[in-house]
C-alpha cells in the first residue's frame, strides 16, 4: 500500500502523462491481493490472517515492487515514447487478466483444498482436486501467479523487470513444484496417473519423477 501511494505521488509530480498507466497497474495489484483475501475467507475462513492478503510474504516480494517503480519512473523520463507501446501493453493486459483469473479459478475451485503453504501431513479434509481447471493444468494457481507476474511488467512496458520477474518466478516455481508434487505422490495413489494426463503450464518447469505407469500404487500416506 505504502509502495502503490509513494508510486502515485511520485508519478504525479514528475511524470502527469503517466499517471493513468501506473495506476492501471496499481488496481490490479490490489485487485489481486484482495481476492487472495477473500477468496481465503471464503472457503477457508478458520485460516484467514492478515497474510492471507499474500503482501507480506518476502522481503524479495517487496524489493520486485519497488524495483518496477524505480524502471517505470526511470524509463518515463528517459524513453517516454517507449512506454507508450500499444502492443506491449495490451499483451501486459491480456497476460495480467488471464493470470489473474486463472488463479482466482483454482482457489475456487479447490476450495477447502487450496493452501498458501505446502503441508506435509495430509489433512482430513485434503482431497486431489481433478476437476474444472485442474483437469488440464495441475498447478493452476502456479502458473497463473506465473504469468500474472510477467505480465504486470510487460503491462508497465518494464524490460529490465520482465526478465528479472521471469527469471525470480521461475526460479521460485522450479523449487516449489517438484517438492509438492513429491509430498502429493505421498498423499494420493492416483497422482501419478492425473500428472500424465496434465500439464504445469510453467516453460521448461521441473516436476517430480513419477513412478513407470506399471509400477505397484504406493500405500496411501496419512
Amino acid at each position: 500500500v505504502n509502495t502503490t501511494l509513494l508510486a502515485i505521488g511520485l508519478t504525479t509530480a514528475v511524470l502527469p502523462a503517466a499517471l493513468v498507466h501506473w495506476s492501471l497497474y496499481a488496481t490490479l495489484l490490489g485487485v489481486f491481493h484482495a481476492l487472495e483475501f477473500f477468496t481465503t475467507a471464503l472457503h477457508q475462513p478458520a485460516t484467514l490472517t492478515y497474510n492471507s492478503f499474500v503482501i507480506n510474504h518476502s522481503n524479495e516480494y517487496t524489493i520486485a515492487v519497488a524495483m518496477s517503480l524505480a524502471e517505470f519512473i526511470v524509463e518515463s523520463l528517459l524513453f517516454s515514447s517507449v512506454k507508450r507501446n500499444a502492443a506491449v501493453i495490451a499483451l501486459g493486459l491480456l497476460l495480467t487478466l488471464g493470470g489473474q483469473a486463472m488463479r482466482t479459478a483454482a482457489m475456487v475451485t479447490a476450495g477447502a483444498s487450496f493452501s498458501h503453504t505446502i503441508s506435509s501431513v495430509k489433512r482430513s479434509d485434503h482431497v486431489l482436486v481433478t476437476g474444472g481447471i485442474y483437469a488440464y493444468l495441475r498447478h493452476p494457481s502456479y502458473m497463473g501467479w506465473f504469468w500474472w507476474s510477467v505480465g504486470t511488467q510487460l503491462l508497465l512496458v518494464n524490460p529490465l523487470c520482465v526478465v528479472a520477474y521471469a527469471y525470480a518466478a521461475f526460479r521460485f516455481f522450479s523449487k516449489r513444484v517438484p517438492y509438492e508434487e513429491a509430498t502429493l505422490l505421498r498423499f494420493f495413489p492416483e497422482y501419478p496417473d492425473y500428472a500424465r494426463r496434465t500439464i504445469v503450464g510453467i516453460p521448461f518447469c521441473p516436476t517430480a519423477p513419477l513412478p513407470p505407469p506399471d509400477a505397484p500404487a504406493r500405500p496411501h500416506a496419512d
